[in-house]
C-alpha cells in the first residue's frame, strides 16, 4: 500500500509539475506574440511618418505646422526639373537646428480652387 500510495504522489508531483511548465510556455508564447505585435505597429507608426515627411506639409515634434509650401520651382509650363528643392532647403534646415523663413511659397497643382474672379493675378494671365 505504502508503495502505490508513494506512485501516486510522484505521478501526481509529476503531472502538476507538467502543467506548470505547460502554463509557462503558454506564458512565454503569449509575450513573444505581444512583443512581435508591439514591433509591427512601431514599424508602421515609423512607415507612416516617412509618408507624411514626403508631403509639403511638415510638422514638429509638437504636431505644429511648420512648412507649408511647394515642393520646389517647377510648375506646369516652365519646363523645371522636379528635384523637391524647396522641401529639401527646409529640411535640411530643421534637421541643422535653423530657424525657418517666415517667406514660404505657397504650393501650386489641381488640388488649388480657386473661387471665380478671387484667383491671384498670376492664375489670371494663364
Amino acid at each position: 500500500r505504502r508503495r502505490r500510495r508513494r506512485r501516486r504522489r510522484r505521478r501526481r508531483r509529476r503531472k502538476k509539475k507538467k502543467e506548470e511548465e505547460e502554463e509557462e510556455e503558454k506564458k512565454e508564447r503569449k509575450k513573444k506574440k505581444k512583443r512581435k505585435k508591439e514591433r509591427r505597429r512601431r514599424k508602421k507608426k515609423e512607415e507612416e511618418k516617412k509618408e507624411r515627411k514626403k508631403g509639403r506639409n511638415i510638422f514638429n515634434n509638437k504636431k505644429k505646422l511648420i512648412y507649408r509650401g511647394r515642393f520646389d520651382k517647377s510648375t506646369p509650363g516652365n519646363n523645371e526639373v522636379t528635384d523637391g528643392g524647396d522641401l529639401l532647403k527646409v529640411i535640411n534646415s530643421i534637421n541643422n537646428g535653423k530657424i525657418l523663413d517666415s517667406d514660404q511659397h505657397p504650393s501650386m497643382g489641381c488640388n488649388i480652387k480657386w473661387k471665380k474672379n478671387n484667383e491671384p493675378d498670376y492664375i489670371k494671365k494663364i
